[in-house]
């Protein structure tokens, strides 16, 4: 029935925790973005349902249809000056303050679209939002957050995050450059089996470099099963940092592929950029793009007491098929059971795998397969690096779900583990396995344990 607000236990199984016995329930029954000042059974837009969920305590479940809901209250940019934050849910994004959860109808069917007027949500400090089965695309901003800011809590399960950007259009040292052309996040953040494709931050005439293709965390992190694929960081120099993530805070990432993420030709971090406490298990980068520099960096590159803090731990992790460095550490970093090969500069024709830059706090690896490259990396497995994909991984491809690199027959990543392995790779599927058929059961390096035969 459309247009109508009850309390409700219905949703109960659509999201990830459980409903308050009186959340409220709240059915859009229109697309067009206006606000009369209520939510009535007649007439409910979005915006309209998020300014009753701000104003009634306990939790609120607003439900959306199939189709593209567009924002259409402009922030106006005054007499070319820097657009001013409104925070009232009248115009522009739609500022959350209390507790909303949004559940659409999947997220190729349900969109909202901010139609490069804003971005689409900003969440304030103590505020609470759940994004459930739906699409965000459009948002533009020059502050952070293309599509989303984050100050409070915030979680996301089976979200695509498409065609987002932050984009410093300023005179040049335009010294408020946003970052995260996705997300920006400063408060929790969590996310589950979601998408972050074809974002951008380009920083074009910003004082610093860009920072976050996709998402930018300085809060607390956590993702799960999801892929960050063709997000790019950028500005006027050339530079952008993390394509697909840059973290200054504290992130969690598991069972996860970042492919094809780009910075430019001086950038760094196609992949991800790590300034932080980073974790990443179970997961996959390739095909990314650095020039001069890495897939994944750990350390900044120009801010030593950045680097001093910057700690990143990887355990099964397959770093394979990047334009560039695969790992470039200047923190403090470990891999564990992972493997890092095939990874080359294609402009200068080089291999380049890994390497340790100067001052770098610390390196240590147990159990890593590398690609012979001349570099400084310690490892204890070496492989031609030629051999990396006619011999030791297939190439990148969808297999049960995730986005990963098999291993062929013949790779000298099976049953190789070293010390505590994990109990499941990036698919979900159990950890150990007896891969090669001797009757000794051990885990594999990388993000992919390969069943005998």
């Amino acid at each position: 029935m459309p247009g109508h607000c009850h309390r409700s236990l219905s949703l109960v199984f659509a999201l990830t925790a459980p409903l308050a016995a009186d959340a409220l329930e709240l059915r859009v029954n229109t697309f067009a973005d206006e606000d009369d000042g209520q939510c009535t059974q007649a007439h409910c837009s979005l915006r309209e349902a998020i300014s009753t969920a701000n104003a009634t305590p306990g939790e609120t479940v607003i439900l959306l249809s199939t189709g593209d809901y567009l924002l259409q209250k402009a922030n106006p940019d005054p007499a070319g000056n820097w657009p001013v934050e409104e925070d009232a849910n009248a115009i522009g994004d739609f500022d959350v303050h209390g507790q909303v959860s949004l559940v659409g109808r999947g997220a190729a069917v349900t969109r909202l679209n901010a139609n490069r007027l804003d971005r689409l949500f900003h969440v304030h400090a103590g505020a609470q939002l759940k994004l459930r089965n739906l699409g965000l695309t459009g948002g533009q901003q020059i502050y952070d957050g293309g599509a989303l800011l984050n100050y409070g809590q915030v979680q996301l399960n089976q979200v695509e995050l498409v065609d987002n950007r932050v984009f410093v259009y300023m005179p040049y040292p335009a010294t408020q450059a946003g970052n995260g052309g996705a997300i920006a996040n400063f408060g929790v953040l969590e996310v589950h089996r979601s998408t972050f494709r074809d974002n951008r931050n380009f920083g074009e005439e910003a004082q610093s470099a860009g920072k976050g293709g996709a998402l930018y965390n300085e809060g607390t992190l956590t993702v799960r099963d999801s892929l960050f694929n063709a997000n790019r960081a950028s500005d006027y120099g050339e530079w952008g940092m993390g394509g697909g993530l840059y973290n200054q805070g504290s992130a969690d990432i598991a069972r996860t592929t970042f492919q094809a993420n780009e910075v430019l030709r001086s950038g760094y971090g196609a992949a991800i950029a790590n300034a932080g406490q980073l974790r990443l298990a179970n997961s996959t980068l390739s095909g990314n793009r650095s020039i001069e520099r890495g897939a994944f960096e750990n350390g900044h590159p120009f801010l030593p007491q950045l680097s001093a803090q910057s700690r990143a731990e990887l355990l099964h992790v397959t770093i394979a098929g990047n334009d560039g460095w695969g790992v470039t550490n200047r923190g403090d970093l470990l891999l564990r059971n992972s493997i890092v090969a095939g990874n080359r500069a294609t402009e200068f024709d080089e291999v380049r795998n890994c390497q340790g830059l100067p001052g770098a706090v610390d390196f240590r690896a147990r159990g890593l397969l590398l690609g012979t490259d001349g570099s400084n990396c310690l490892a204890e497995n070496y492989i031609a690096d030629a051999a990396t994909f006619t011999h030791q991984l297939f190439p990148l491809q969808e297999n049960n779900g995730a986005w990963v690199h098999p291993l062929r027959r013949t790779s000298a990543a099976i049953d190789a583990g070293v010390g505590n392995c994990s109990s499941h790779d990036q698919r979900g599927l159990d950890r150990q396995r007896d891969g090669n058929g001797d009757g000794l059961v051990n885990c594999d390096l990388g993000a992919f344990e390969r069943a005998y035969p």
